[in-house]
């Protein structure tokens, strides 16, 4: 229970960070001293006002915004780098084993059926696909990795959404 409620401060928390756009290292280690009376345990948190990058790390793991930045250097070897996102922000969650990375920007119509090919040339068998109203969602999963592709109509471009999940 305490582990939830920990977890529910820090995304609290994040939502916050995320606001503050001109955050100084006192503001930082306000929330960083904040968190760990409130028995979250040892918290270091990183703002970089100018690009938008967030990074938190605690005892249990770590989690970072990055925006613009293209694909986190933690993007793992067995799964293919979706070429055709433009203007690419990133999330990367770790805790242990576990890793969720998340990646969002713009494709072009192909993109989703080009990428589907490259995961399967690598390896990767879909599992689930959805389809409606512009929208797609396809699950493909290989060994330790699922990988869940989402395309969107937004306005004249698709977003795309490319996430990668520990499935150990």
């Amino acid at each position: 229970m305490k582990r939830r409620r920990i977890r529910f401060m820090c995304s609290a928390l994040f939502v916050s960070i995320v606001g503050l756009t001109a955050c100084s290292d006192s503001a930082e280690n306000g929330i960083e001293q904040l968190v760990e009376q409130q028995g979250g345990g040892d918290i270091d948190i990183d703002i970089d006002a100018d690009d938008g990058d967030v990074d938190i790390e605690t005892d249990d793991g770590s989690f970072s915004v990055n925006a613009g930045t293209g694909i986190p250097d933690e993007w793992p070897n067995e799964v293919p780098r979706p070429d055709g996102l433009d203007d690419v922000s990133s999330s990367v969650t770790a805790a242990g084993d576990d890793l969720v990375i998340s990646l969002t920007g713009q494709a072009d119509d192909d993109f989703v059926g080009d990428y589907a090919a490259s995961l399967e040339a690598s390896g990767f068998e879909q599992t689930a696909t959805s389809q409606g109203a512009g929208s797609t969602i396809r699950t493909f999963e290989a060994g330790l990795y699922t990988v869940a592709l989402t395309s969107s109509p937004v306005g004249d471009q698709n977003q795309a959404t490319v996430s990668v999940y520990t499935s150990a």
